[in-house]
């Protein structure tokens, strides 16, 4: 072991939970000691995939469309083109 932390997340399938692990040493080396946090992020990874299938559910329905279908950040840069945008140009 080299004392480093580590951190890492793991899904506890009998539960249908998924948890991030942070194992670190606590106390003087010599004493090899270690901490254990479990954080419980299973809402977390639930709005990941939502927005995940949300954003690939767009992105099908832009590139289907005959229309130009461009999305810009607030700043002005291009953050979508779909296709038919760029046959266009």
């Amino acid at each position: 072991m080299t004392g480093e932390p580590a951190r890492f997340q793991h899904h506890a399938e009998k539960l249908n939970r998924w948890f991030e692990i942070y194992a670190f040493r606590v106390g003087e080396p010599a004493d090899r000691h270690v901490a254990i946090r479990f954080s419980d992020i299973t809402e977390r990874k639930l709005a990941a995939e939502a927005l995940q299938a949300s954003e690939e559910e767009f992105h099908t329905l832009a590139e289907a469309l005959p229309q130009i279908v461009w999305i810009a950040r607030a700043d002005g840069l291009t953050a979508y083109l779909n296709r038919q945008w760029m046959d266009y140009t």
